[in-house]
């Protein structure tokens, strides 16, 4: 799978993004999965809802779990005054 191919199947929920983790170096697949982390890929959230658990199981796959850790908190901490109604903090 190529990057655009793996950011298109997680901005689409679909499974064939967690057998490219497994099938990838962690620095491969890391700056598409942190971008799903922060940014919100659900097309509509009534019907999707979140997608936490499974970009969780992805990130437990990378075997970098500190690394995302710090990361989604940087992001966090760094957009407090984001708008209330968004699911993103780009």
């Amino acid at each position: 799978m190529t990057p655009d191919e793996f950011r298109n199947a997680l901005a689409k929920g679909q499974g064939r993004a967690v057998r490219h983790v497994r099938e990838s170096s962690a620095e491969a697949v890391r700056d598409a999965l942190l971008d799903a982390c922060v940014c919100c890929k659900t097309y509509d959230t009534q019907c999707e809802g979140f997608r936490a658990d499974w970009l969780y199981q992805m990130i437990e796959l990378t075997g970098e779990m500190e690394f995302y850790r710090k990361q989604i908190l940087n992001v966090i901490s760094n957009n407090r005054d984001a708008d209330a109604d968004s699911y993103d903090f780009w």
